[in-house]
């Protein structure tokens, strides 16, 4: 299947997703992003592939903070703005990361199913 779950402990997060040979892993996305940008990720603490399985694992460890939708409700009109704005900011800094090519993050060629054949029913 095409499953994925996410489980957090003491705000250590596994994530385990179906993987295929080719795929961006999540930890080669999250090394990009912190290469060319200055926007807070998650500490990877641990990843693996299961290609038996055709699992990919990724254990991270949480940023400082309250999550907003836990806490959204309770702040105020201009911090909600503040952190709008902050947030828009981050999508500009990705925006302008650009390529000549359409490739991952780590530079490989895009695997991505609306673009190439449906893989067989047993594969993510």
């Amino acid at each position: 299947g095409t499953s994925a779950a996410v489980w957090n402990n003491g705000g250590i997060f596994v994530k385990v997703k179906a993987w295929r040979h080719g795929m961006q892993l999540g930890s080669d996305t999250i090394q990009f992003v912190d290469s060319i940008s200055s926007i807070p990720t998650p500490k990877v603490v641990l990843f693996w592939v299961d290609a038996d399985w055709n699992r990919y694992f990724l254990v991270l460890k949480a940023l400082e903070g309250q999550t907003l939708d836990r806490g959204w409700r309770s702040l105020s009109a201009p911090r909600r703005m503040q952190i709008a704005n902050t947030i828009s900011q981050f999508c500009r800094m990705l925006a302008s990361s650009t390529s000549e090519l359409l490739m991952t993050a780590n530079r490989d060629g895009v695997l991505e199913l609306f673009l190439t054949a449906f893989p067989p029913d047993s594969e993510p």
